[in-house]
């Protein structure tokens, strides 16, 4: 456990990665230690079956010869400088990158999203914000979700 090394990419489920660390060792990354800060929906986004990548050992079950792995944890977790540099009430630039019924998810660079409900893209002139505009927003709520959901960490109002 702890014990960083390559391993080459073998395929991909909807749960995970599976990859072979050496002949006749695989192991498995589950979709959720992949990335702190993306929500991946499929391994396919993440890395490409062939592809060599670097993980940690999570977990050794002997009795079932199993290898946990992860490939997040080979950086320090973003979550706790995130929470203080997006304090509530602070302003921040993003850029609005996808549009859903419910309202905007919004890029702030440093790998975090956040989203704005609909009611918060009216902007002066009463027409709604759109993809790929850049504006100014308020956070109003910052929230430590599983990473499976994370993208919606943070909650924006125009400032």
């Amino acid at each position: 456990v702890g014990t960083k090394c390559k391993a080459k990419v073998r395929n991909f489920t909807n749960f995970g990665v599976f990859v072979e660390i050496e002949e006749g060792i695989d192991g498995l990354i589950h979709i959720s230690d992949l990335s702190w800060t993306k929500k991946i929906k499929h391994p396919g986004e993440f890395t490409s079956v062939g592809a060599e990548i670097e993980v940690v050992v999570l977990e050794v079950d002997k009795e079932n010869r199993r290898l946990s792995l992860g490939h997040k944890q080979l950086e320090e977790n973003p979550w706790n400088e995130f929470e203080g540099q997006f304090a509530v009430d602070s302003v921040h630039e993003g850029t609005i990158t996808e549009m859903t019924d419910k309202g905007a998810v919004v890029s702030l660079g440093e790998n975090v999203e956040g989203f704005a409900p609909m009611r918060q893209l009216v902007k002066e002139d009463g027409t709604t914000a759109t993809v790929g505009e850049k504006l100014p927003f308020k956070v109003i709520e910052f929230s430590r979700l599983p990473s499976a959901s994370r993208f919606r960490t943070l909650a924006f109002r125009r400032g």
